[in-house]
């Protein structure tokens, strides 16, 4: 499986150990516009850059030009995100999951629309996680297993209007067979209380919010 950590131009948590991991385990590092700045930050050396550069501190950009690294521009004056066209390329490359760094915090509209990109890409079959040191966020339909976040806030959020047939499994507040409408907060601030932990959908799609209650 085709493995890819995006980093874009949002804001970020100060944990080099963590991205470094992530790199470690994909098999491309991409940064879109400003993303390169953090990249540089913490010692890591990206495939490409994509954007319209309107982000990036030109002595970066020029250290990154004697390094060798492609950058794949971007008009300023576009109809989608740059984080939305590097997904665009990953998924035409193949790359079946991506870990989206630096798409938490900061303007909400971006927020809003990173959101919007996971639902994006689980539509053309490819699994994205917005991720940072204490939080990662996907889009679960069917099932998700969960392992090794005991002790850790959880939240189902549905994207459709409702979803249905949702059980919880290894929850201080469980759930069976039950219906969760996109205007209920039922699903929000549970809490995984074993090391292996299950959401089960029986229709819908859902966010599924893991907070890492260590690194809060």
């Amino acid at each position: 499986m085709k493995r890819a950590l995006v980093l874009a131009n949002g804001e970020w948590e100060d944990n080099q150990g963590f991205f470094h991991k992530l790199r470690d385990n994909v098999d491309t590092l991409v940064c879109a516009d400003g993303g390169a700045e953090y990249a540089m930050k913490l010692g890591l050396k990206p495939d490409r850059i994509f954007g319209d550069l309107d982000s990036i501190d030109p002595v970066v950009k020029k250290k990154y030009e004697m390094m060798e690294i492609e950058f794949v521009l971007f008009p300023v004056e576009k109809d989608k995100t740059d984080t939305h066209l590097v997904l665009d390329y990953l998924i035409d490359e193949g790359y079946q999951e991506i870990l989206i760094g630096g798409a938490l915090g900061g303007r909400p509209d971006h927020l809003m629309g990173n959101l919007m990109l996971l639902t994006y890409c689980h539509k053309h079959g490819v699994k994205a996680i917005l991720v940072s040191p204490t939080v990662e966020i996907q889009v679960v339909e069917s099932e998700l297993a969960i392992h090794k976040h005991n002790g850790d806030t959880f939240s189902l959020i549905p994207v459709d209007e409702s979803i249905e047939g949702v059980t919880l499994t290894g929850f201080k507040y469980p759930l069976t067979d039950a219906k969760v409408s996109r205007e209920s907060t039922l699903g929000i601030s549970n809490i995984i209380i074993t090391d292996s932990a299950k959401v089960v959908i029986g229709r819908g799609r859902a966010f599924a919010f893991i907070v890492n209650q260590n690194m809060v």
